[in-house]
């Protein structure tokens, strides 16, 4: 058998996408064992600690978790975001997978323009709503914004 190296790697597609499937495999297990809040391995979120402001990826590891414990209710409490873009992001991996490991190749990763910029106001509106508080009037739902 061949020794694994980079040159090796980059040439097959096939061995890179097995290999980030069973790295994806193996981060599931984990955070299905492990609740996160409760780990010292999976670390809070820095730009949470630094300035108090929720990221549109806080409560990821804590939607994730509870994905994968079949608790919808609670992974969309956790972070929307991420479940309401997480079908489109499988379907999305599914296909590099498929290719590479069907044709030996990567698929052409170029997003329209109009899809990257209307994830880009989503993830923005949805920082600023998760962070205003739910004291405003009219405003009170976006507390269930926040993880």
């Amino acid at each position: 058998m061949m020794p694994l190296s980079a040159q090796s790697l980059a040439s097959s597609p096939r061995r890179v996408a097995w290999l980030l499937a069973a790295l994806g495999v193996a981060g599931a297990s984990v955070l299905y064992a492990s609740p996160p809040r409760q780990s010292w391995y999976l670390p809070a979120c820095p730009i949470h600690a630094a300035t108090g402001f929720f990221c549109p990826g806080c409560g990821s590891a804590r939607s994730l978790h509870a994905l994968l414990h079949g608790q919808l209710a609670e992974a969309m409490d956790a972070n929307l975001l991420l479940v309401a873009l997480l079908p489109g992001l499988a379907w999305f991996g599914v296909l590099l997978f498929a290719d590479a490991v069907r044709d030996n190749r990567v698929r052409d990763l170029r997003v329209p323009s109009r899809i990257s910029f209307g994830l880009v106001v989503a993830a923005t509106l949805f920082t600023i709503l998760r962070n205003l508080p739910d004291t405003l009037p009219f405003l009170g739902w976006v507390g269930y914004l926040a993880p």
